[in-house]
C-alpha cells in the first residue's frame, strides 16, 4: 500500500533495529504494531518520545491494532502515539490517516 501511495519506508523487525535506523536517517511517520511480541509498540514509542534527539523523539507515531477499543486508543496515545488506526485497515483507511499526519503542502 505504500509503494501504491509513492511512500519511502523501511521495515524493522525490533526495538534496537528500530532505534538505530532512527538515528541513522529521518523520518516523517511512523506506522507502529503496537503489540508484536518482539517489538512491544507502547514501549518502543515510550523509548522514542525518551530519546536525547529532538528530531527523533519529535516523529509522528500511528498505532496500528486489531483492538477496537476506545480505551486502546487512549493507551496509544497515553504512550506518546499522535494517531490510531485499527487492522484490518484499507487502502483508502491508510491513505487518510497518513494526510492527516503528513498533510501536503
Amino acid at each position: 500500500m505504500l509503494d501504491r501511495l509513492g511512500l519511502k519506508h523501511t521495515v524493522v523487525d525490533n526495538r534496537h533495529e528500530a532505534l538505530k535506523r532512527l538515528e541513522e536517517q529521518d523520518y516523517n511517520l511512523i506506522l507502529m504494531d503496537v503489540h508484536k511480541p518482539e517489538l512491544n509498540g507502547l514501549e518502543l514509542t515510550k523509548l522514542i518520545r525518551q530519546h536525547s534527539i529532538k528530531r527523533i523523539k519529535e516523529v509522528k507515531i500511528c498505532a496500528l491494532t486489531a483492538v477496537a477499543m476506545e480505551e486502546e486508543r487512549n493507551i496509544c496515545l497515553a504512550a506518546g502515539m499522535n494517531d490510531y488506526m485499527t487492522k484490518p485497515f484499507t487502502f483508502e483507511d491508510l491513505k487518510e490517516r497518513i494526510a492527516v499526519n503528513l498533510p501536503y503542502k
